[in-house]
């Protein structure tokens, strides 16, 4: 009956590590089962070292497949953001700018608007909306400018045919 293993003891007949104690550091074999680690603070604690092997430093590879290294896009290519069309922007500055220049910059804003319109669909940037903005506003401006000429055309119109009339004494009722 020597054969019996003893509880605590591993098949072999060697004592499992004791609980706590330091695992074992990179590059060095672990100490054979039953052997007691050096005593804190001792001559011999800080130079044993246990370890499982030499592991692969950083930007080694460890399999046959590669891994891309942190921002780089795979495959060569990706998304690369176009950002806002410039016409577009331009466009609505300028149909914006129509209540300051009385409707008259409204043709500046519906050129650039189907300007920025074909760009956008070409190029696939972002501003349609304020491309279509500035379209919108820019016949708005248009609409607003030739109604004030021709308000003002007929304002000066009516004024010339009721003018003042000569011959009157100059006097006013007051």
């Amino acid at each position: 009956m020597t054969d019996q293993n003893q509880p605590g003891q591993e098949p072999t007949g060697q004592q499992p590590p004791a609980y706590g104690s330091t695992p074992p550091a990179y590059g060095q074999q672990p100490p054979a089962y039953g052997s007691t680690p050096p005593a804190y603070g001792s001559a011999d604690a800080g130079k044993q070292q246990y370890g499982y092997g030499q592991q692969p430093g950083y930007g080694q590879q460890t399999s046959g497949y590669s891994q891309q290294p942190y921002g780089a896009q795979p495959y060569g290519g990706g998304y690369q953001p176009v950002g806002t069309n410039g016409l577009a922007i331009a466009a609505l500055i300028t149909g914006i700018a129509i209540v300051f220049t009385g409707g008259f910059s409204g043709i500046a804003s519906l050129i650039l608007g189907i300007l920025a319109k074909r760009r956008i669909r070409e190029t696939h940037q972002e501003g349609s909306g304020l491309a279509t903005a500035g379209i919108v506003l820019g016949i708005i401006g248009i609409v607003f400018a030739i109604l004030s000429i021709v308000g003002l055309v007929l304002l000066f119109a009516l004024a010339g045919t009721e003018g003042f009339t000569e011959g009157t004494s100059g006097s006013y009722p007051y």
